[in-house]
């Protein structure tokens, strides 16, 4: 299908996505180290969330990570012991993850009520939220500042690279935007809309090249244009046949009139 997604139902490669390699060494390290100090009974609870996190975010949910952690955990004096001889570090330590935990929650509260500039202003580094105000963008300027602002998060994102294009196109800097354009189909293969949207800006770049009698750069618009079926065959032959047996398949058939319009290109060239 359209391989686009965010959350992976797998812990295992959410934490290794989210965290990195060294937090998630640490973790198994834990529960293996942990695993081993258990009953029975705890042992096979423990091992059927585990094996089940491998299916799904199970751990995404704090009830589920507290239950794993007091089953993996054999002794109830030697956890008693530890917080009544190590308090101070353990208050300290569970004081500065409240105030991280509320600082990252301020921001995605702000995000979930709209809040877009206000969340961005707690954190910087909210991306969904960049790519709602760069939807609300009104001039190329304005676009590019905050595309540039997504991309020095996260070069993959699609509609950051688009809109670079967008901005790049309003100045009439072909190049670049030819760049960008193809960028944002490279991270969102599967996206009708984004061929079309290149397809449109270099018939307009054509056009104008012609009205200047640049014959040359029109030539190379009109043969970026007609390779773009090209880039959805090649799309397509790398796509699963499992893709196709699920109701979300691919659907990156040209409409007829641009089919034509490239047909037409091909015999003028």
């Amino acid at each position: 299908g359209v391989y686009s997604v965010v959350h992976i139902h797998n812990d295992y490669l959410q934490m290794l996505l989210d965290a990195g390699w060294v937090p998630f060494g640490f973790s198994v390290f834990a529960l293996i180290k942990s695993l081993r100090k258990g009953n029975a009974v705890k042992y096979a609870a423990s091992i059927l969330i585990l094996v089940h996190v491998l299916f799904d975010f199970d751990l995404q949910f704090i009830a589920m990570g507290l239950i794993l952690m007091a089953l993996l955990r054999d002794n109830e004096k030697e956890v008693k012991s530890y917080v009544f001889t190590k308090a101070p570090e353990l208050y300290i330590a569970l004081v500065i993850s409240a105030c991280v935990s509320l600082y990252f929650g301020a921001a995605s509260a702000l995000g979930h009520m709209e809040k877009n500039e206000a969340a961005v202003k707690v954190y910087p580094g909210y991306t969904d939220c960049w790519i709602e105000i760069l939807k609300e963008c009104d001039d190329a300027e304005q676009m590019e500042f905050t595309a540039d602002k997504i991309l020095a998060l996260n070069p993959s994102c699609s509609i950051a690279n688009s809109a670079k294009a967008r901005a790049a196109f309003s100045r009439g800097d072909i190049p670049a935007m030819e760049e960008y354009k193809l960028k944002a189909i490279s991270h969102n293969k599967y996206s009708l809309e984004e061929y079309l949207d290149y397809i449109d800006m270099m018939s307009v770049a054509m056009n104008l090249y012609l009205e200047k009698g640049d014959t040359d750069s029109a030539t190379y618009c009109a043969y970026k244009i007609i390779t773009v079926p090209s880039l959805i065959d090649e799309v397509l032959e790398g796509t699963s046949s499992l893709g196709w047996n699920i109701q979300d398949r691919p659907e990156l058939d040209l409409p007829p009139e641009y089919t034509d319009y490239i047909n037409d290109l091909r015999k003028g060239i």
